[in-house]
């Protein structure tokens, strides 16, 4: 197997889009950051964003998101896009 099938068997496994219907009800801003709070089919929580004194941003996913997998994170600003108007 190569790399490509190997890649192919785990995103059959472990899929990195996941799609939950979830919506942003709230922005809570704070010094250096702000969270979000989001409902959706799969309940409900908090998604913590900050920015830490080196200027490194950190984000509380209540264990929606893992390392490097911000598909989750992703999914909310995709919704938060879709409830901006642009004026």
């Amino acid at each position: 197997m190569d790399n490509q099938e190997i890649k192919k068997e785990i995103g059959k496994t472990f899929p990195t889009e996941r799609k939950h219907n979830v919506n942003v009800y709230n922005v809570q801003g704070f010094t250096n950051g702000f969270v979000l709070q989001w409902q959706g089919d799969i309940g409900f929580g908090e998604y913590t964003i900050h920015v830490d004194n080196d200027g490194k941003w950190h984000g509380d996913s209540e264990c929606m998101d893992r390392g490097e997998d911000k598909s989750f994170l992703k999914q909310l600003f995709d919704d938060i896009l879709a409830q901006i108007e642009v004026e």
